[in-house]
């Protein structure tokens, strides 16, 4: 995909890259990154789900806290809905009254348990990350299978010399996993969640 598809502030003129430098670059880069989240994979997973800084710790405080404080209100989501059930026997509350509430009270639980969830996708993306590097010790040539399972998208953008035939065309790989800050494996850096790349064409 291009890399300013989505931008859309102005339209895209012709550009390419030919496929095997793509396939090259893919794959080194493939290479690269799941042999590191093979060898060392406790490191990886620490440095894919903090990014190794102090904020990354935070948000994932905050999240465990917001994860407590979820469970909680189910629970007392939950008492609520049964007292409401037993005012609405009683004759407390009309039924229709004790409709609008329970269904309000049913969606407020489905939204927490979507939040929960969603906190726990990032954990989940990394750990199936390391469990196909362990598959896929062997990469000889790029495949759909390959590219299925550990990348998201690739995009492609404009030279910085249109027309030139040494400037190279800018590549963002985007991997399985989520994370945005980079770190150093073999003393090259490599984006968590993208590698990029620039390549001459």
């Amino acid at each position: 995909m291009c890399g300013g598809y989505q931008r859309r502030s102005t339209d895209c003129t012709s550009h390419y890259i030919r496929e095997s430098v793509l396939d090259e670059i893919v794959l080194a880069s493939l290479r690269s990154v799941t042999a590191y989240a093979r060898e060392h994979a406790d490191e990886f997973y620490k440095i894919a789900m903090t990014n190794g800084e102090q904020k990354a710790k935070k948000l994932l405080k905050e999240s465990e806290d917001r994860k407590a404080e979820y469970t909680a209100r189910i629970n007392q989501l939950d008492g609520i809905i049964r007292m409401l059930y037993e005012d609405r026997v009683i004759g407390r509350i009309s039924p229709e009254r004790y409709d609008t509430l329970a269904a309000d009270l049913k969606a407020n639980l489905k939204e927490i348990n979507l939040q929960i969830s969603n906190a726990n996708l990032q954990e989940e993306c990394i750990l199936d990350f390391i469990d196909k590097a362990r598959q896929y010790i062997e990469m000889p040539t790029l495949t759909p299978e390959l590219i299925r399972v550990f990348i998201k998208r690739i995009e492609v953008f404009e030279k910085a010399e249109k027309n030139s035939r040494t400037c190279g065309n800018r590549v963002i790989i985007y991997f399985t996993f989520q994370a945005d800050k980079g770190t150093k494996i073999d003393g090259a850096m490599v984006k968590f969640g993208s590698k990029e790349e620039t390549v001459a064409v």
